[in-house]
C-alpha cells in the first residue's frame, strides 16, 4: 500500500491508546538510561527514538522461562485391575487480548519471520503459535542506526510486507503507512491527514558490507578458521545470545509442584550455545569444549545451518551481539577473520 497519513508527534500516546483497546501492547520504553521492549501501562512512556532495545522480540514470543503444562501420575481401577495413568493440565499463559509489538525496528520484524519458519511450520509449537496468532506489528523505520548495525546486506531495514503498520519520524510529525486492513482501521481512528509515503533508505551509520561476506561462509571454512585470540576474550556472560532476536535454543525439564506432591511442571527454559552444558551429553561428554568451538557453532547456525534448513540466514544484522558484549568482541570482525 502506498497511502500514508500524518499525525503530530504529541499524538503518539493516542495511537498507543487505540491499540491498547484491543491488544496487549509491547513497545520501547526508557528505564534507567536503557531502552527495553516492555508491556505498556502508561502510553506516555512509549518512545520511537532509540537505536536498539536491550531485549528483543524473541523474549516475548519465547520467554526466558515458560511453564507449559502440569502433569500428575496416579492409578485407577479398570476391569478389576489397577491401571496407571497420567493426567495433563495445560499451564501455559492465558491472555485476554492478542499481542501487539509496537515501535520495533524492521530488522526485528524480520526476526519474527525467521522464528515463524522455526516454530510455525510442522510440527508447530502451540505455545509459540498462541502468542503469534493475531499479533499486530507496527514498525518504526530506522534512519540512523550506529556503527554496530549491519542490516544493509540483508536488506532487513526494509519492513516485511506482512506487518500491519509502518511508521517514520518527519520533523514534528509521525507518518503512518498502513500495510494491512487492520493497520488502516487503527489509523482511521485518529485525526490523521493524508500524505506521501516516505522513502525507505538504509540507516546512515550502519556498516556497508557486501552480502558475499556471509554467502562465502562454509562449514569447512568456519571449522578450520582460527579465532582463538578473539574467543578467549569472552567472559561467558552469554549476553550475545540473550539479546539476539533470532536465538531460540531451549531446554526442557520437569519441576516439582511444591504445593502438590506427585505433580510436576514441564518447563521450557532458554538455553545458549555459549554455555558449558549446552553440548553436555549423557556420560559426561562435552562436544563444544572451549570458547572458540562455541563461537564457531553460533556462526555455523546463523549462516550455514539456517540457510540450509530455512532458506535464509538466522541473522538480521541488528548488531546487538556486538553492542552489548562487555568484552568488546565485534561479531563482524569474527566473520572477517574466518574469511582469511
Amino acid at each position: 500500500m502506498s497511502i500514508a497519513y500524518r499525525i503530530p508527534r504529541e499524538k503518539l500516546s493516542e495511537l498507543v491508546e487505540v491499540l491498547m483497546e484491543n491488544y496487549l501492547v509491547y513497545a520501547p520504553v526508557e528505564k534507567a538510561g536503557n531502552f527495553i521492549l516492555s508491556d505498556v501501562e502508561d502510553p506516555a512512556e512509549v518512545t520511537l527514538e532509540y537505536i536498539r532495545t536491550i531485549n528483543s522480540v524473541d523474549s516475548i514470543l519465547l520467554p526466558p522461562k515458560e511453564y507449559l503444562f502440569k502433569y500428575r501420575a496416579g492409578t485407577m481401577s479398570f476391569a478389576g485391575k489397577l491401571t496407571a495413568y497420567i493426567d495433563v493440565e495445560d499451564y501455559s499463559e492465558k491472555r485476554e487480548k492478542p499481542l501487539c509489538l509496537f515501535g520495533i525496528h524492521p530488522c526485528e520484524a524480520h526476526a519474527i519471520k525467521y522464528l515463524d519458519k522455526v516454530f510455525s511450520t510442522e510440527p508447530k509449537d502451540p505455545y509459540y503459535e498462541s502468542k503469534r496468532r493475531d499479533m499486530f506489528i507496527a514498525v518504526i523505520l530506522c534512519d540512523k542506526g550506529d556503527e554496530n548495525c549491519f542490516c544493509i546486506p540483508f536488506k532487513t531495514y526494509i519492513p516485511p510486507e506482512d506487518v500491519d503498520l509502518v511508521m517514520s519520524l518527519d520533523g514534528d510529525s509521525i507518518v503512518l503507512q498502513p500495510f494491512s486492513e487492520r493497520g488502516k482501521e487503527v489509523v482511521l481512528k485518529l485525526e490523521a491527514s493524508p500524505t506521501e509515503a516516505p522513502e525507505i533508505n538504509p540507516p546512515q551509520r550502519a556498516k556497508k558490507i557486501d552480502i558475499s561476506v556471509f554467502d562465502s561462509l562454509t562449514l569447512e571454512k568456519v571449522i578450520s578458521g582460527d579465532i582463538s585470540d578473539l574467543s578467549e576474550k569472552c567472559v561467558l556472560c552469554q549476553a550475545c545470545t540473550a539479546v539476539c532476536p533470532t536465538c531460540y535454543c531451549f531446554d526442557l525439564y520437569d519441576e516439582p509442584d511444591p504445593e502438590e506432591p506427585g505433580a510436576f511442571f514441564r518447563v521450557r527454559r532458554r538455553a545458549t550455545c555459549h554455555g558449558l552444558y549446552y553440548s553436555w551429553l549423557a556420560g559426561g561428554e562435552v562436544i563444544l569444549e572451549d570458547k572458540e568451538s562455541r563461537f564457531k557453532w553460533r556462526i555455523l547456525h546463523k549462516f550455514v545451518f539456517s540457510k540450509n534448513m530455512y532458506g535464509c540466514y538466522g541473522c538480521i544484522g541488528c548488531g546487538k551481539c556486538t553492542a552489548f558484549c562487555p568484552a568488546g568482541i565485534d561479531f563482524i570482525y569474527l566473520i572477517e577473520r574466518l574469511q582469511r
